[in-house]
């Protein structure tokens, strides 16, 4: 029998022969080659996590975006419906009790625009948590924190867009209260120098 050994000089732990140069060779090409095989492989799962990874917060990116024009519009719609309002409430003899109902429309309009920003929050929370999980699945630590902070970072300008649009809802809603009260002061002074509008003015 041919007698065999162990290189134990480059660390390979391959059976040569040391009669047989050709066939050592052969063993030692075929030992390097698995390794770099297993070394692609890992990097192919590695760039598929991340491309996965990066579609997810283009997704997760893209429902924030609509959830925030889902919002604008609400609260466009809101102002418009408040400036139509208060234009036929200036232009009536009762502008305390449409001032009054004018109020109350815009509270509730602008609750309804906050329930909607608290239900958009709750739904990109249970999304991020998704995402997390199934990354976690996948075993890859550094894309599952960069996915966090980037869903989190989107989810937090997402609120403070929010946060701005009702303030400025808000605002406008103040501001044309103060018209149409400023309006119905300026009918009640004028209004009595005007012939024929005494009687108006009393009913």
């Amino acid at each position: 029998m041919k007698p065999h050994h162990k290189d134990h000089e480059n660390g390979s732990g391959v059976e040569l022969n040391q009669f047989a140069p050709g066939i050592n060779r052969r063993l030692q090409l075929n030992y390097m080659r698995k390794f770099r095989d297993f070394g692609k492989r890992d990097d192919c799962i590695i760039m598929e996590t991340s491309f996965r990874s990066q579609v997810v917060v283009v997704v997760v990116a893209a429902v924030l975006a609509a959830a925030a024009a889902v919002v604008v519009v609400v609260v466009v719609v809101t102002i418009t419906r408040c400036s139509s309002s208060s234009s036929s409430s200036s232009s009536s003899s009762s502008s305390s009790s449409s001032s009054s109902s004018f109020v109350a429309v815009v509270v509730v309009e602008l609750a309804v625009v906050v329930v909607a920003a608290e239900v958009a929050v709750v739904t990109v929370a249970a999304a991020v948590l998704v995402v997390v999980a199934a990354a976690a699945a996948a075993a890859v630590v550094v894309v599952v924190v960069v996915v966090v902070v980037v869903v989190v970072v989107v989810a937090a300008a997402a609120a403070a867009v929010v946060v701005v649009v009702v303030v400025v809802a808000a605002a406008a809603a103040a501001a044309v209260t103060a018209a149409v009260a400023v309006t119905t002061a300026v009918i009640a002074a004028v209004a009595p120098a005007i012939p024929g509008q005494v009687g108006l003015l009393q009913q």
